[in-house]
């Protein structure tokens, strides 16, 4: 990001146009910009064709190596950027006359501007002396730093402080240190995070809660508690409290439901038996029970008073087999019937009955084997005579016979029979 000259650096470039200059490499005897440049530093540059220049201010992009035409300076398109074409052209570093400082045969500076001058930047300034020309006649900007000869200020002034801290006046001229002596204000800060001390305007006390002393500065708050000041609890649900002090002298709540029996002195004699019965007595027709452990009642009808008179109505008990459940019925409704007795021997046999009718058709049975072949019958008769079969080849000439009457012909019979 700093302004960097160089000497020879020169490269070529094809770029058309107004866009950035694309640099495509070091001339012979020359470098590439990047020998010289970093990303976004700029530098003077012209480009030249043969018939077109353009000398400006560029910045250098390192990423894709092209030079922005930043600031043109001077061209032959008036001052802007040359519409160049995509002929081969050179691009180099330079030192434009219009950013030229030099030295005249006298050693002084002469700038293209002189205007230039008048405004110095010395802040980098090692050594020499500045005329008190060129120094303003007034300083309405902040200075820092300590004057190497002052002792006293040209006029002295008085320090004070006003407000909700106070303190007298002191004069001061800068020959010494001076001390203020302060004074807060009645009532006049308001307490905060950041103050200390014992100050507690005034508690009001709450539910059973007692206090006394307070509302003064000086004053020693003392809270009590005070539990007549509680409400009656007419409820008896499981979740009141008891307040208690635990052996560590800790104040807790504890639920009624957490508060075992076995703490409180047992004088009514209650026992750590778990459940609602304590014993088990067995009454009439009962035998078992107990009064720890699993206890075990059984019916036991030996105990019950004997009955000699029975009515219909009267009530005995049963136990039904197929509900798998003791249960009460009625005489009237029991069956007397008595137990099955042993069976009987087995009487003789009876007499034949008559027959039955008889049964229906039965399958067909198999197939039996094929018998013997029997006598010939007798010839059958002749069958009617066949069509004329087909005329067979013609036989071989036979040897010719004697002369005939010269009227008379031989006429030669083939027959083919047919069978």
């Amino acid at each position: 990001m700093a302004l960097v000259i160089a000497d020879r650096i020169k490269e070529t470039t094809a770029t058309s146009g107004t866009t950035d200059f694309v640099l495509g490499g070091a001339e012979t005897g020359f470098s590439a910009f990047s020998s010289a440049l970093s990303n976004s530093d700029t530098t003077y540059y012209a480009c030249v064709d043969g018939s077109d220049y353009e000398v400006g201010l560029g910045t250098y992009v390192s990423g894709t190596n092209t030079l922005q035409r930043t600031t043109v300076l001077a061209s032959t398109n008036s001052g802007s950027k040359v519409s160049f074409s995509s002929s081969a052209k050179e691009i180099f570093i330079t030192y434009p006359a219009d950013k030229s400082v030099f030295l005249d045969g006298s050693d002084n500076i002469i700038a293209a501007n002189g205007s230039a001058l008048t405004n110095l930047n010395a802040s980098n300034l090692a050594s020499g002396t500045v005329a008190d020309a060129r120094l303003p006649a007034s300083i309405s900007s902040d200075i820092t730093g300590n004057a190497a000869t002052a002792t006293a200020l040209a006029t002295g002034r008085t320090i004070a402080l006003s407000g909700d801290v106070v303190a007298s006046g002191v004069s001061f001229d800068g020959t010494s240190n001076i001390t203020l002596s302060t004074t807060i204000q009645a009532n006049s800060v308001a307490l905060g995070t950041d103050t200390t001390g014992n100050y507690v305007e005034d508690i009001t006390a709450g539910s059973a809660i007692d206090v006394s002393g307070g509302g003064s500065e000086t004053a020693t708050v003392t809270i009590n508690v005070d539990l007549s000041e509680l409400a009656t609890s007419t409820t008896d649900g499981d979740g009141d409290f008891f307040i208690v002090v635990d052996a560590s002298n800790v104040q807790r709540k504890l639920t009624k439901g957490n508060i075992n029996i076995s703490g409180f002195n047992n004088d009514a004699g209650y026992t750590a038996n778990v459940g609602d019965i304590t014993g088990v007595t067995a009454g009439t027709g009962l035998s078992g029970g107990g009064a720890s452990g699993a206890v075990t009642v059984d019916m036991d009808i030996n105990g019950l008073t004997t009955e000699t008179s029975f009515q219909s109505t009267d009530l005995i008990p049963v136990y039904d087999v197929t509900a798998s459940a003791i249960r009460k019925g009625t005489v009237a409704n029991v069956a007397l019937a008595g137990p099955t007795g042993p069976t009987g021997p087995t009487g003789g046999d009876g007499p034949d009955g008559p027959p039955g009718p008889s049964g229906g058709t039965g399958p067909t049975g198999p197939t039996g084997p094929a018998g013997g072949t029997g006598p010939s019958g007798p010839p059958g008769p002749t069958g009617p005579s066949g069509g004329t079969g087909p005329t067979g080849p013609t036989g071989p000439t036979g040897p010719t016979g004697p002369s005939g009457s010269p009227i008379g012909k031989v006429l030669q019979v083939q027959v083919v029979l047919m069978k």
